[in-house]
């Protein structure tokens, strides 16, 4: 997902950007319990790559009680999801033992089924007689305890760029020159349509300033010039692991400033309260 944030500045983008990555609630598999591993993994191991498959949540994860909040004495319904893994090898050489064997005891919470892994997502293979026995249990956390939490495999925001060629300075280059400026931005900004010097997408500028550069060896500063755009507008691109969709992570992370904002109010106020009472 790719939108664009404007009317704020670094400070809020960057926020949305941590809150995204550090502080979305989602479900992943926290505890195992092994009744019989005869694979090549040790239990540890095994249980390590559980935790990183993404877990899909059917319903709204903010409302799932934390585990260690729960009034539960272990593991309910309110605040933990289930799931049952049991493979065995009888005979044959190798055989895969993935995302797909876990099989949920809720209908509230399922390992992620993406048509880019038919196959499921591999946890680890077996040879003649081996087995794998184990209850997992999918709990709610954040992605600042453990990195399994974390709904974003990429979330991160660009100054929009502002790039302002002069037309007039370009029509006296020849075509070599042109084609030398062009190839003066690493980033390649810049392409040659119909003779002329266009830019496709202006996201691809990463600020070397190498044209620039370029343009004041050939005696002409004023050719191109590339700054932020002012009032700064910001490009967003987040990337999931698969247990939200992007557009869910924003609005959690949305709610998750508000909340941190309205928790603040209130300390402000019971200050300024405490102040006020007599001494």
């Amino acid at each position: 997902m790719t939108f664009s944030l404007e009317g704020t500045d670094a400070s809020i983008a960057n926020a949305l950007r941590r809150v995204m990555i550090a502080e979305t609630p989602t479900v992943a598999i926290h505890f195992v319990r092994i009744e019989n591993n005869t694979s090549p993994l040790n239990d540890e191991m095994l249980s390590h790559r559980l935790g990183l498959i993404p877990i899909v949540y059917r319903g709204d994860v903010r409302q799932l009680n934390s585990n260690r909040d729960c009034d539960c004495q272990g593991n309910c319904a309110r605040c933990s999801v289930e799931f049952e893994l049991h493979v065995r090898n009888d005979g044959e050489d190798t055989i895969e033992v993935t995302s797909h064997d876990l099989r949920a005891l809720s209908d509230m919470a399922v390992p992620l089924d993406d048509e880019t892994l038919p196959r499921g997502i591999l946890i680890c293979k077996l040879g003649k007689f081996q087995e794998i026995r184990l209850t997992a249990i999918a709990t709610k956390g954040v992605g600042k305890e453990h990195a399994k939490w974390s709904p974003v495999s990429t979330a991160v925001f660009q100054y929009e760029p502002s790039i302002r060629l002069n037309y007039r300075l370009l029509d006296e280059l020849s075509p070599q020159d042109r084609q030398n400026f062009v190839g003066s931005c690493p980033a390649r900004v810049f392409e040659i349509q119909d003779g002329r010097v266009v830019i496709p997408d202006v996201y691809r500028c990463t600020y070397t300033e190498e044209c620039m550069r370029w343009a004041e060896q050939v005696g002409k500063p004023d050719l191109v010039t590339v700054k932020q755009l002012e009032p700064p507008r910001f490009r967003f691109s987040v990337e999931t692991t698969g247990s939200l969709k992007p557009a869910e992570i924003v609005q959690s992370c949305l709610i998750t400033i508000q909340e941190k904002i309205r928790k603040i109010e209130d300390l402000l106020v019971t200050k300024q309260e405490e102040q006020q009472l007599p001494q």
